[in-house]
């Protein structure tokens, strides 16, 4: 009950932008704001699959268009009040209206452990259709370290409920990508980030 309750309220965007500052997102963005500069630079569309508020969009300069895929109107409706350049998608990330081979970026951060093991290999192969031959796949997650207590009680609040170590998800990702990068880091949780190409 207290847990439903909880999801209630941060689903309300300005309260889900708080929350994520708190747990540490700013952090989390600097370190793929850092990644992202060292990556030739693409022209085009940036994906965000999941992208809730749009909190992808400061790391990415305004000559981008920048598309936000989310399932959820409300989140999306948060988006369009913060970036009036973003473009909000509604829609399931498993089959997205976009032309293969059309996207420079994707990004997908916080968004596997939503997703089992069949529709995350989904939204894998959505992603690698998706993709300009030179462009990069970018995603991050946190991952589940069982010795971590800030980590676990975390888990016991998130509304995912397929948390993944780092090597199931190297698994599942270089189904469809060649890594690039792939590194560990901790704010509160756990996290991966990692960088591909098709």
């Amino acid at each position: 009950m207290l847990t439903r309750i909880l999801h209630t309220i941060v689903s309300v965007p300005g309260v889900y932008d708080r929350v994520q500052w708190l747990v540490g997102a700013d952090t989390v963005r600097s370190r793929m704001s850092r990644q992202l500069s060292m990556l030739e630079p693409i022209p085009g569309l940036a994906l965000d699959i999941g992208g809730g508020t749009g909190l992808n969009r400061v790391l990415l300069p305004e000559t981008w268009t920048y598309v936000c895929l989310d399932n959820d109107p409300l989140k999306l409706q948060g988006l369009s009040g913060k970036h009036v350049d973003a473009m909000a998608l509604l829609g399931d990330a498993t089959r997205v209206p976009v032309a293969n081979g059309s996207v420079g970026l994707v990004f997908c951060t916080a968004v596997a452990h939503h997703l089992s093991d069949d529709l995350f290999t989904a939204l894998l192969g959505e992603c690698e259709r998706l993709l300009q031959d030179a462009g990069y796949f970018i995603f991050l997650d946190p991952i589940w370290a069982p010795s971590n207590r800030v980590g676990r009680l975390l888990w016991k609040y998130d509304r995912g409920s397929h948390p993944r170590t780092a090597t199931a998800l190297w698994s599942l990702i270089s189904q469809h990508f060649k890594l690039q990068h792939w590194e560990l880091f901790a704010v509160y949780h756990q996290y991966v980030l990692g960088i591909g190409v098709k």
